[in-house]
């Protein structure tokens, strides 16, 4: 009886040693597909395509449906390249794709600044895509987004220039204009500037943004 109970802690121990090993090498592989993929979104200039990075990244998302990481890109992605879309139908199927991702990073990873912050950002596009009507429907979800992700990190960088960019785009004439929105584009540098990802996939983008805007003074 003490050779079986035995028997069965050594099964047991040896299954668990197997079940470490498959989970470390899923995520070596799956580091392995993101990280190059990653630098190149954040190596890519605003006009420039995501187009074939974006495919890439949805085929990891699809592969890894659990990864909030895969889905936050994919969204990215189609929300920088809706921004300099031309044709209306392209840049309104482009956004659909950025919800559809963006939501899904939500669901698997809702209290990351990150993710919050990205939501924002593509109701805020949203918004751009329609200025006419884009403030009803989608003003009230920017401010929340931007609120919780300032909850959960009032450090984040593109959370800072997110907001400074809606001040820099508005009238002066409804509070916003360009020379108001100088102190926040400078305080989204400095908070740049101290900003440390924790990893090569996490969201490290928007210090060429806030240099571009700082040209413009």
């Amino acid at each position: 009886k003490k050779q079986l109970t035995t028997m069965k802690k050594s099964i047991i121990f040896l299954f668990t040693i197997i079940s470490f090993s498959t989970a470390y090498a899923q995520n070596d592989k799956f580091e392995a597909a993101m990280k190059p993929l990653v630098a190149e979104i954040h190596a890519t200039r605003f006009d420039q395509s995501l187009t074939e990075a974006s495919n890439k990244m949805e085929r990891i998302a699809t592969a890894e449906p659990d990864e909030w990481l895969p889905q936050y890109w994919v969204a990215y992605c189609n929300i920088i390249g809706s921004l300099s879309e031309q044709d209306e139908d392209k840049k309104e199927l482009m956004l659909d794709k950025a919800e559809e991702y963006a939501m899904k990073a939500v669901e698997l990873n809702k209290n990351s600044d990150e993710v919050q912050q990205l939501m924002a950002y593509m109701y805020n596009a949203k918004l751009a895509a329609s200025p006419m009507t884009g403030w009803m429907r989608y003003g009230n979800k920017v401010e929340k987004h931007i609120d919780n992700a300032k909850n959960i990190n009032p450090n984040n960088p593109r959370v800072a220039l997110l907001e400074a960019e809606s001040v820099y785009y508005t009238p002066s004439t409804f509070g916003g204009g360009k020379d108001k929105a100088k102190p926040m584009i400078e305080k989204a540098q400095k908070l740049f500037e101290a900003f440390e990802p924790k990893n090569e996939l996490m969201p490290n983008w928007g210090g060429s943004t806030i240099d571009y805007y700082l040209s413009q003074y």
